[in-house]
């Protein structure tokens, strides 16, 4: 399984269960957001 679908997966995750349990859900979507595009770089995924 290519890592970026991966990270989208991780990414839906994180931000339902921000939603259901704490409001600040965007910071967790920032984070991973920064960390896909960080590791999408590092493996050449540059378009």
């Amino acid at each position: 399984m290519p890592f970026w679908i991966v990270v989208v997966l991780l990414a839906l995750v994180l931000v339902g269960v921000g939603l259901t349990i704490f409001p600040l859900w965007w910071i967790v979507g920032a984070v991973v957001l920064v960390i896909a595009l960080f590791g999408m770089g590092r493996l050449g995924y540059r378009h």
